[in-house]
């Protein structure tokens, strides 16, 4: 069931047979059992993967790890050959595979009840072709070198170790820690190898490791985004991004804006994610040209006028929706903004910010959010203040947002023509 048939259906009682599956999962919740165990599934890097008690929940600060991985492999013009070292529900390996297709993964756990769901995911996501399972300790099922290797593995207290035998409960091989994994690494990488805990590149080595930021000594200056420069191969590249479900940052005349396809709503779901937004407060729908508001929106002579007077602007127009409801849209006066939407088409946005900040002014502050998969650098975005929101679905034009055009000037009459 969707979030929105419970609104529709919010005066339906629960037969006595769905009260009691709901009484039972409130039980397990109020034990500390995750949500995502519960349902069966959780979202990563815009894509569904199913999970269950096998397998760790997927976190989303492993974005990051992704998102380097990522990176790193689309910096080749070649094959690159990716390791993922304790898979689990193969999230990771997945993940790199989707957004970097010029990648061939070999994915490895200890538990065969892990693999299982991994080679699910795998079927689910059709990318059996270039995501391989293997059923062993770290890297050792593995032959071959490897141009990056990636590693999430569970945290183990130092205590917990000592002590510990080689069979965990049951019987299976017990998941190894970071220190483990840093202790036996040596003996599987190739030579050259960095292991995953370490954050550099190794000059000429064949393995660079994608190292998760969250642990001590991380920089929380450091870009956590490839950065993509406003040429047209950066713009069709940050295209492609979007089109597969990432979400991005990008200036425009006023903050920079994170952006997400209008007809993708799992990255629209991303984005509320990455600010921490609250779900009742809507995207605005950016777009090139008014051609482009075509099926989205309707367009009366109203709204037309205020269009061929303040677009492209910091204005942003809150219409009725096709479909029902109301939408906020907006043409930006800003180069780069309109080159990205030309290429990848209308896109649901917001400020690049948490929700509550301010808003960020440039690619390294849009950089910092964790989630955003590419920032195109425009420099320091020129305006500072956000677009003023005008609703014109009332009988009077209601300004709900003061910003970078003054009510005066908005709703005054036109000024002379220049010329």
């Amino acid at each position: 069931m969707r979030r929105l048939d419970l609104y529709l259906s919010f005066d339906r009682a629960l037969s006595e047979t769905e009260l009691g599956a709901y009484r039972g999962l409130v039980a397990k919740r109020g034990k500390g059992e995750p949500v995502a165990y519960l349902v069966g599934h959780k979202e990563f890097m815009g894509l569904d993967f199913e999970v269950t008690p096998a397998v760790l929940v997927p976190n989303p600060d492993t974005e990051v790890l992704v998102q380097r991985a990522v990176a790193i492999a689309r910096e080749a013009e070649r094959t690159i050959r990716v390791a993922d070292v304790g898979t689990g529900s193969g999230c990771v390996a997945i993940a790199v595979a989707h957004y970097a297709p010029n990648t061939a993964v070999w994915a490895t756990d200890v538990s065969r009840e892990a693999i299982e769901v991994a080679a699910r995911n795998i079927a689910r996501h059709k990318v059996g072709d270039r995501v391989r399972l293997e059923f062993g300790d770290m890297m050792e099922p593995l032959a071959g070198d490897f141009d990056l290797i990636c590693a999430n593995l569970p945290y183990v207290r130092s205590g917990a170790l000592r002590g510990a035998g080689r069979r965990g409960p049951g019987g299976q091989a017990p998941r190894r820690g970071p220190r483990t994994a840093a202790a036996r690494w040596p003996r599987a990488g190739r030579a050259g190898s960095v292991h995953p805990l370490d954050d550099h590149r190794h000059g000429g080595a064949p393995v660079r490791a994608a190292a998760h930021p969250s642990r001590p000594g991380w920089s929380g200056t450091r870009s956590r985004s490839m950065v993509l420069k406003p040429t047209q191969p950066g713009l069709r590249r940050a295209a492609q991004l979007l089109r597969s479900g990432a979400v991005i940052a990008f200036p425009t005349d006023t903050v920079y804006g994170l952006g997400a396809s209008a007809d993708d709503e799992l990255a629209q779901k991303r984005v509320y994610q990455i600010k921490g937004r609250p779900v009742g407060m809507p995207l605005i729908l950016m777009v090139a040209a008014e051609s482009q508001l075509e099926g989205y929106v309707h367009v009366d002579s109203r709204a037309e006028a205020m269009m061929r007077r303040w677009w492209p602007g910091p204005l942003t127009l809150i219409l009725y929706a096709k479909g029902g409801g109301t939408l906020g849209v907006r043409i930006p006066k800003h180069k780069v903004a309109l080159g990205l939407l030309s290429h990848a088409g209308p896109l649901m946005t917001t400020s690049a910010n948490l929700h509550g900040d301010d808003p960020a002014m440039t690619a390294e502050q849009a950089a910092a959010l964790a989630g955003v998969m590419a920032v195109l650098d425009g420099g320091i975005a020129p305006g500072g203040t956000a677009s003023t929101v005008l609703d014109l679905t009332g009988p009077e034009p209601h300004v709900l947002r003061e910003g970078a055009i003054p009510t005066p000037e908005l709703l005054g009459p036109p000024g002379p023509r220049s010329g």
